[in-house]
């Protein structure tokens, strides 16, 4: 019996749909070893390709489905100025989270324009 066009389609569309899905498993076990999304992206491709033989072309597709899917965890920090009498350190913040960490300011990075430019007036 030959498949109609009908099942070859729902076929494909289950078969993409599950493997996309794969990919979007991947990528949100193994976001947090990358800063960059492009290696990111090199690498579940290559998982797509080699572990699930997914033909490469495919592979592209569906894990840039997958990333514009999930979105990365954020974090925001922010910097409160108020928190040392003698200016030696600023306080960082974790909004989400509400933690605060005094960092001295001579570890900040760039810090002559980073302090110049962020100082309150």
């Amino acid at each position: 019996m030959t498949p109609t066009a009908l099942q070859t389609n729902i076929n494909a569309k289950d078969y993409s749909e599950t493997m996309q899905g794969v990919a979007e498993a991947y990528l949100r076990r193994h976001w947090a070893e990358h800063l960059d999304e492009g290696q990111l992206f090199d690498r579940a491709c290559k998982y797509l390709v080699t572990a699930n033989e997914v033909p490469v072309f495919m592979a592209q597709r569906l894990v840039h489905l997958a990333m514009s899917k999930i979105a990365p965890p954020s974090v925001t920090v922010g910097v409160d100025w108020a928190s040392d009498e003698d200016k030696t350190a600023v306080a960082l913040w974790l909004a989400r989270d509400g933690i605060h960490q005094l960092v001295p300011r001579r570890c900040l990075p760039y810090q002559q324009r980073f302090i110049a430019r962020n100082t309150p007036h």
